[in-house]
């Protein structure tokens, strides 16, 4: 209905991808209530401006969620197990804390959970939440679940590994250590994952949907592109010095025919995604 107010919930806002989701649902006219953590930075939030609700988990959710009704939840917070941390704390990051956090709240009509392409068996990252997926679908059967399986997407100070490279070549530095790059990979500019989401939500579309570009690239060729658009002739990049993991995921490229068929195409290029990188930088 125009002028109806939507009431959306977020998790992971204070995060790269989670902050440009949260200023493109103000820009739709959303009202935000955003979980985060009280170290969590807000860096990223300070563009934000109308108010919204802001709760920290240390201080408890169950009062402030009890009763609440939201239309939407956008679930993108997620520990990826990095370190030495174990199991036991990467699940109760990934699944435990969402579902303790949604099962505060009255009533909720649609959940777009931000998932994983990984298999199940490549690390505890891809398992909490393949475990969370299958939970979330059993105790909520009636809510419309939106579950977006992404691919490696990338933007300007995301902390990642395709802004790692192309910020390394920007300085110039003397080598880079790297894999043999044979890994066919997808990535997918941040913008045009905000573009699909715009598109989804305006159908009834459910279920599991990927996004990515849909454009097979092996890593090698990718940072190639980046060292020529840097400009860079100086950096001497050590291919085969990083030995591939054991776990390794030698090709991972989105289908992304579902979109395709609702009207979506990507529109930003990998070069034209590095270009913005290297303009922001």
């Amino acid at each position: 209905m125009p002028g109806q107010i939507v009431n959306s919930l977020i998790t992971g806002a204070t995060g790269f991808l989670g902050s440009h989701i949260a200023l493109f649902l103000e820009e739709l006219g959303h009202s935000l209530t955003i979980i985060k953590r009280k170290s969590s930075s807000m860096e990223r939030l300070n563009h934000l401006k109308k108010e919204h609700l802001f709760l920290d988990v240390e201080n408890g959710l169950k009062d402030s969620l009890a009763g609440k009704e939201f239309d939407y939840i956008f679930h993108i917070a997620t520990n990826y197990g990095k370190g030495d941390q174990s199991y036991e704390e990467v699940y109760e990051s990934n699944v435990v804390f969402p579902l303790s956090a949604f099962s505060e709240i009255e009533k909720f009509k649609t959940l777009i959970n931000f998932d994983t392409t990984l298999p199940v068996e490549v690390n505890d990252y891809a398992k909490t939440k393949h475990e969370f997926l299958e939970k979330i679908r059993s105790k909520y059967p009636d809510v419309r679940l939106i579950n977006l399986k992404l691919e490696h997407f990338f933007g300007p100070k995301d902390g990642k590994f395709i802004n790692y490279i192309t910020d390394s070549l920007i300085k110039g530095l003397p080598s880079l250590e790297l894999t043999l790059g044979t890994q066919v990979r997808d990535f997918i500019y941040y913008k045009d994952i905000l573009s699909a989401i715009k598109l989804i939500l305006s159908t009834e579309i459910d279920g599991d949907i990927p996004i990515g570009s849909g454009e097979e690239r092996p890593i090698k060729e990718l940072i190639l592109s980046i060292k020529k658009l840097t400009n860079n002739e100086t950096t001497l990049l050590e291919w085969g010095k990083v030995p591939y993991r054991k776990s390794e995921v030698m090709y991972s490229v989105a289908n992304i025919e579902i979109l395709k068929n609702l009207g979506w195409r990507p529109q930003y290029s990998f070069e034209e995604g590095i270009q913005e990188i290297i303009n922001n930088s």
